[in-house]
């Protein structure tokens, strides 16, 4: 009996048949193989698709059965491409017979191992097909087969489970790691070897095999409709090769990818589908010398429909407008045909149902009305449903039992499309996703169900690691079935990076990956203009601290954005002194040597100027020293005297007349010497030896009241942080009441008042001194402003009205579900509501002038409550006399507004609203560029940064609105930049933070979901 199986391979035998063989089945198909490792499903399916394996029955693969050598000899002749006869019926062996049960398919297999010179059998005249192939003579083959019987001789092993004989065998196959050691580290080779070692072991000898000789085209083959795949004899070396296709005479444009184990390549048709005609693939790149066959051709055939199956999970449809069912059509390569749904037709108990094409995979999606058909039952109805190929008239039919309405039980991803290659870069790039969402039941839950069915999917995406450069966007498909989750590239990134997008949709989540390329880094600086003063004092006690722009460029002369410019490779580039009793300081006034981050001032120099520095001279200057590049620029500045009080001015004039309950604002700024506002007066200031102080005087006066008034008198109130400015209502003839506002308030005296007319009939007063006190004398006045303001007779009044115009709307109410607790509020009570639109009456007077007047609307309707709905505010749900308008559904609608004039006379007037079913973005915000503040719990965040938000209907969201409105804009804050030790604590839900007291300053940003941020600069400091 022979101890070896006897192998003989040439070196023209091939491992080919891997690639190039028809396929049906995978190792999803077999029980037995679920628990596989990614990497051996990989190996199996590979070789199960490539027909050299198949299952012991339909659903059982026989992992652990042992190899005959029936079996055997079946997949040796596969993996070796020999030329079978299957018509063969006798054997040259008298053991193998057509007529075995167990083993008889196997005769024309091991013919064309003894034609090929592979065996010569068991024994004389026996080949013994049920005889099993052990571990060791397993490993023999796989070893020969890769050409390396030699080196196999020339090894040697020491492991007592191993035949002398195939000792080196089994220690280079371990080697070349075809097949592995037990657990107890031996190999066992006498024991009978299993289907899957042959599996695995093949595997890995097909990876490694490279054949002698010239490299040949062996063939070609449409293998999709926009797909041809093309096979070599061995590996072809990628770097050099081309391959290019031709229909006829004419190039057919395509991209190539070749396999990785450069055996074979797929040419993908750009802009063509494979039609009827000769087509030939054409090899070229190589070395002539190289190759012996360069070209394969191949006939292709027009797309056609083969079979239509209904893709649907289960056999329930939902019960909705716009229910859904998938249905597969097929074309003869196994693809989803590519045809437009126009070439099907669809027939089901609702003659309306129409077919559109899924953006995610091709197939066809049936959408149908199952709420509308008279007379079904949830749970109980059946929906018969047939799809039909219009040209072939091939069909499919399926009847589906009607359940409940539609929730979003899972997710799915398409293939994401970036605008620009395969990776986001520049600014505006973008990659969308397509997004399918998944009801109970499996089927589609389109973008236009959603909307018909009053679904919310919750759809959110997650960008980490978090980059506030990536702005997420939210819309559907052209065909209305997929969601599309848009990511777009607000500005250019400093560094090459892999993102992970996480999609949310009703209960599911699914990840993908994407690329973000590196922009350009700082070469070169130059200073920007400086427009402003240093002076004496600066960024001291209150004051504003003085900032000098800075210009970078990168290595190709291109000027850097100020976001490129601050990105963490430039900030730690760029390095910065002053000097000259100046300093750069970081965004909460420590020593700094860098550029600030973040905020208004970001890409600038931060100054503080020492108090005794006036008359001297500031010496700043910007350097970069890198390998690669080297720079410095500077400059000198002339630092002035210290700030002090030199006029004042009008920021924001007040209307000159008022009625009834009305109120105007008036802004009144103290101005330095330099022109800037002035928030405080740093140090001692001192004129000829003495000491020199400034005010602001303040004067109301009562000059007259009209012998008819019945008003409580009128009031001056302070704005904002200025509200301790306050005065108590004034009445009567030459009434007066003064305020002194020292240096240490102009900060807040410049946030203006507000002039209460309070049904006063008379004239006020309003005077400003600007003043100076030099030693002990008496205060000189340097500026005086003087307001009056006149409360007008109603009765006597002539004024003539306009109805302010209401613009544009969001579909608040048919949305307002989708917003939890703020939804339900504004439902029941949308009379002051932000995302209103408010209705206010304005008047002017014979002579053109603004008078300030109560709101006087008494009324107001909408002439399509579908659209937009009205309510007159209340006091405590909006202003009383106002009008709210809130969108419900899209469209446009008149609104009639009936107001009252202050004579009492009804007046009404028509305009419209356009409401659209556009979720609310964030237009802008704006924030305090920088703040100083004290530690502690539960700040308002509003408090510090001041934040103003606009959507793009034009609502806007501030004093700490939008913390209430957060539902709709999304807002997230966030902490950078935090200098000194300690915690930071925002919470998001209450729009607070808390600061530890070893903080000392930090940069606090908020972060729109579209990517629209604003930041300011806090500094911690202890307040009196």
């Amino acid at each position: 009996m022979k101890k070896s199986l006897s192998v003989v391979l040439s070196t023209a035998v091939a491992l080919s048949m891997f690639s190039s063989m028809a396929f049906a089945k995978t190792s999803a198909d077999f029980s037995d193989l679920k628990e596989l490792d990614a990497a051996t499903q990989a190996k199996f399916d590979a070789m199960i698709s490539a027909g050299i394996f198949d299952g012991v029955s339909d659903t059982t693969f026989g992992l652990k059965d042992e190899m005959n050598r029936a079996q055997f000899a079946k997949v040796a002749a596969l993996i070796m491409g020999l030329d079978v006869n299957k018509d063969l019926t006798a054997s040259s062996f008298n053991d193998v017979s057509v007529d075995d049960p167990a083993n008889g398919y196997a005769l024309p297999y091991i013919e064309a191992l003894k034609e090929a010179g592979v065996t010569d059998g068991y024994a004389e005249g026996q080949y013994n097909p049920a005889g099993k192939v052990t571990k060791e003579q397993l490993a023999t083959f796989l070893v020969r087969v890769l050409g390396k019987d030699a080196d196999a001789k020339a090894m040697t092993g020491e492991d007592a489970t191993v035949s002398d004989w195939a000792q080196g065998y089994v220690a280079l196959a371990l080697e070349l790691k075809l097949l592995a050691n037990g657990e107890d580290g031996t190999f066992g080779g006498q024991a009978n070897a299993t289907r899957d070692l042959l599996l695995t072991g093949a595997y890995e000898a097909k990876q490694q095999y490279v054949p002698a000789g010239k490299v040949s085209v062996t063939e070609a083959k449409a293998t999709g409709v926009q797909q041809v795949t093309v096979s070599f004899n061995k590996p072809v070396d990628t770097e050099k090769a081309t391959l290019s296709l031709k229909k006829g005479t004419a190039d057919v444009a395509t991209t190539v990818k070749f396999a990785d184990d450069k055996k074979s390549a797929v040419l993908s048709l750009t802009d063509v589908k494979v039609g009827e005609g000769d087509y030939t693939v054409t090899l070229s790149g190589l070395d002539a010398d190289a190759v012996e066959k360069t070209t394969a051709t191949f006939i292709g055939e027009k797309e056609a429909v083969k079979s239509i199956e209904f893709a649907s999970a289960g056999d329930t449809v939902a019960y909705s407008k716009q229910a859904t069912v998938r249905v597969k059509p097929l074309n003869q390569y196994g693809e989803v045909a590519s045809f437009s749904a126009g070439d099907y037709s669809v027939y089901t108990t609702d003659g309306s149902a129409t077919l559109s094409k899924d953006s995610v995979d091709g197939t066809l999606i049936v959408k149908m009305n199952t709420m509308d058909i008279t007379g079904v039952v949830q749970g109980a109805s059946m929906i018969p449903v047939t799809v039909y190929h219009n040209d072939t008239r091939i069909s499919a039919q399926k009847t589906f039992k009607l359940g409940n309405t539609s929730f979003i039980s899972k997710i799915e991803l398409g293939d994401a499309k970036y605008s620009n290659g395969s990776a986001l870069s520049d600014k505006g790039d973008y990659l969308e996703v397509p997004v399918r969402e998944l009801d109970q039941y499996g089927n589609v839950v389109t973008a236009d169900q959603l909307e018909a069915d009053g679904i919310n999917d919750n759809l959110n995406a997650v960008i980490t690691p978090y980059e506030s450069n990536i702005a997420v966007t939210y819309d559907k498909d052209s065909e209305g079935t997929n969601r599309i989750v848009k990511m777009t590239l607000s500005d250019k990134l400093d560094k090459n990076g892999e993102y992970t997008a996480t999609i949310y949709g009703g209960a599911s989540s699914e990840t993908m990956k994407f690329n973000v390329k590196a922009a350009a880094v700082v070469t070169k600086v130059e200073f920007g203009s400086f427009t402003g003063t240093l002076a004496a004092g600066d960024g001291l006690d209150g004051t504003d601290a003085q900032y000098i722009p800075v210009i970078g460029y990168d290595a190709s002369g291109n000027k850097l954005s100020t976001t490129d410019l601050v990105n963490d490779t430039n900030i730690e580039r760029i390095k910065i002194s002053a000097s000259g009793n100046v300093h750069a300081v970081d965004a909460a006034g420590n020593a700094s040597a860098q550029l600030i981050k973040t905020g208004e001032h970001a890409g600038s120099i931060k100054l503080t100027v020492d108090k005794t520095a006036a008359n001297g001279t500031a010496y700043i200057s910007a350097n970069i020293s890198e390998m690669n590049a080297n720079d410095y620029k500077y400059m000198n500045l002339p630092i002035g005297k210290a700030r002090v009080a030199d006029t004042m001015t009008v920021a924001t004039d007040s209307k000159k007349k008022g009625i009834g309950t009305s109120d105007t604002d008036l802004v009144v700024k103290v101005k330095d010497q330099y022109g800037a506002d002035l928030k405080n007066i740093v140090g001692d200031t001192t004129e000829n030896g003495k000491a020199v102080s400034y005010d602001v005087y303040m004067t109301v006066t009562s000059v007259s009241t009209d012998a008819a008034n019945t008003g409580t008198g009128f009031t001056v109130v302070g704005k904002d942080d200025n509200a301790a400015f306050t005065t108590a209502p004034i009445i009567g003839d030459n009434v007066k009441q003064n305020f002194t506002i020292t240096p240490d308030k102009f900060d807040i005296f410049n946030d203006g008042f507000t002039i209460n007319t309070n049904n006063t009939i008379g004239k006020a007063e309003v005077k400003f001194e600007l003043r100076k006190t030099v030693g002990d004398g008496t205060p000189s006045v340097i500026r005086t402003i003087t307001k009056t303001f006149e409360g007008l007779n109603a009765a006597k009044a002539d004024l003539t009205y306009s109805v302010s115009q209401p613009g544009e709307a969001y579909a608040f109410l048919d949305n307002a579900e989708n917003f939890g607790a703020l939804g339900t509020a504004l439902t029941a009570n949308y009379g002051g509501s932000k995302v209103a639109k408010e209705i206010t009456v304005s008047a002017k007077d014979s002579a053109g002038d603004e008078v300030a007047i109560p709101n006087q609307v008494q009324r107001a309707t909408t002439g399509d409550p579908n659209v937009a709905k009205a309510v007159i505010g209340d006091g405590v749900h909006g202003d009383a006399g106002k009008a709210y308008v809130m969108g419900n559904e899209a469209g446009t609608t008149d609104v009639t507004v009936l107001y009252e004039t202050l004579k009492g006379e009804l007046k009404s007037v028509n305009t419209s609203v356009t409401v659209k079913n556009e979720m609310p973005a964030v237009a802008s915000i704006t924030a305090n560029g920088d703040k100083t503040i004290a530690d502690g719990s539960d700040i308002s965040i509003d408090s510090i940064m001041d934040l103003a938000v606009k959507d793009q209907f034009g609502d806007e969201f501030k004093d700490g609105n939008q913390v209430t409105y957060n539902a709709i804009l999304g807002l997230t804050y966030a902490v950078e930049d935090v200098v000194g030790e300690g915690n930071i604590t925002i919470d998001q839900d209450n729009g607070t933070i808390s600061i530890d007291s070893t903080v000392k300053g930090f940069t606090l940003k908020v972060v729109a979901p579209n990517g629209k941020t604003a930041s300011t600069a806090v500094t911690v400091a202890v307040l009196n």
